[in-house]
């Protein structure tokens, strides 16, 4: 006999199909519309047009999902072993964010939600299974997360679960019933809350939640890598430091990601890879087309193609020092015959020759203590 399994068993079937953490949100409109609607018309959603046009669905996402009775939010941490510092700080490499350290989570994600929908839609006899969503639908994931009990939206607008920290990605399944039992009232986790930190906010390099808890994406590092399609926006100096794909200043400064408040994932699917995730910059330049396909297929990083690879490995080359190997790497592109990479590598060397420039300069015949001893035998 088929029966809508309780909020209890949704929790422990989520676990068993390697989720982290789960609960039940109600298929209410969205309670933060006024916020969502001011961030569009500031224009802080950049040149993510789509997040525009799907505004409406996000302030009503159970519109989207015709018979949807409450979400089932999932999340999956993907705390994995910290980088060898030496390696993470070497101003010669370049830096791809943790959650990037691996499969694609869409696909990871999916997958797993998948299966779950599937055993859902077995046990309450539905005639599909609930349809699953991970961070490419027109879904506030984040708002549901913290509803169903998940965590809090800190200061960084990350989802933040103590335990887990902000190392956590989502996907909601819309459930055709309002599952009962277990803490139906669940708020915000215990213990949750930024309260006056601001560490997130004073780290980011770029000045992205330079308004408080709002993010702009405009300036956000992780948008330039990874959303960006067309010329690095302003200045490739500009505080973006070395990230090549994704930016993660503002978790790691944030004292729930700390290694000891949070634990490792449950069916942890990411490895940090030396050569893979912190590539000495005149490599990441040197790669060609077939060889970036072949290292990062699969990945968040072989999403945001060759092309944009390149443009970000010249953007970070100006934050390093001018060396010869990095020169001939850079000249590859600066001589080569794609308009957009000469564009982007002769802004790298621009940046070295500013860079230069604001160098104090020696005095062409420094004193010597001879100098000294004849001004004052003249005495």
């Amino acid at each position: 006999m088929s029966r809508f399994p309780t909020r209890s068993e949704l929790e422990a079937l989520a676990s068993e199909e390697g989720f982290d953490a789960a609960g039940v949100a109600p298929a209410a409109p969205s309670s933060r519309a006024e916020a969502m609607r001011r961030w569009v018309a500031e224009g802080r959603h950049a040149d993510m047009e789509w997040w525009a046009r799907s505004l409406p669905a996000r302030l009503n996402p159970g519109a989207a999902y015709p018979g949807t009775k409450s979400w089932l939010v999932v999340g999956a941490s993907y705390v994995t072993s910290e980088p060898p510092p030496g390696l993470w700080l070497d101003p010669r490499r370049g830096r791809i964010a943790r959650y990037a350290w691996g499969p694609d989570y869409h696909d990871v994600l999916r997958a797993r939600a998948a299966a779950l929908a599937e055993r859902l839609r077995r046990l309450a006899a539905l005639s599909v299974p609930p349809p699953v969503a991970v961070d490419t639908a027109p879904v506030p994931e984040r708002e549901l997360a913290e509803r169903a009990g998940l965590g809090f939206i800190g200061h960084n607008t990350m989802l933040i679960r103590p335990g887990l920290g902000s190392w956590v990605h989502l996907a909601v399944l819309a459930l055709p019933w309002e599952p009962h039992g277990g803490d139906e009232d669940r708020q915000a986790v215990a213990g949750g809350g930024c309260s006056e930190c601001r560490r997130c906010m004073e780290r980011c390099p770029t000045r992205a939640l330079a308004h408080g808890p709002v993010l702009d994406a405009r300036r956000c590092v992780a948008w330039m890598t990874v959303e960006c399609r067309g010329d690095w926006p302003g200045d490739p100096a500009a505080g973006s430091g070395r990230w090549l794909v994704g930016c993660d200043e503002c978790q790691e400064c944030c004292p729930w990601n700390r290694p000891a408040m949070v634990r490792p994932s449950r069916r942890p699917w990411l490895r940090f890879e030396p050569e893979l995730h912190t590539p000495p910059l005149d490599a990441a330049i040197f790669l060609n087309p077939a060889e970036f396909r072949q290292r990062y297929a699969g990945t968040v990083v072989g999403r945001i193609g060759w092309r944009r690879w390149i443009r970000n490995a010249l953007a970070a080359a100006a934050h390093a020092s001018e060396d010869p190997a990095l020169c001939a790497a850079v000249r590859r592109h600066a001589e080569g015959g794609d308009e957009f990479l000469r564009r982007e590598a002769a802004r790298c060397f621009e940046q070295w020759r500013t860079a230069a420039e604001r160098q104090p300069r020696a005095p062409a015949n420094p004193p010597t203590p001879a100098d000294g001893l004849r001004r004052r035998t003249r005495r």
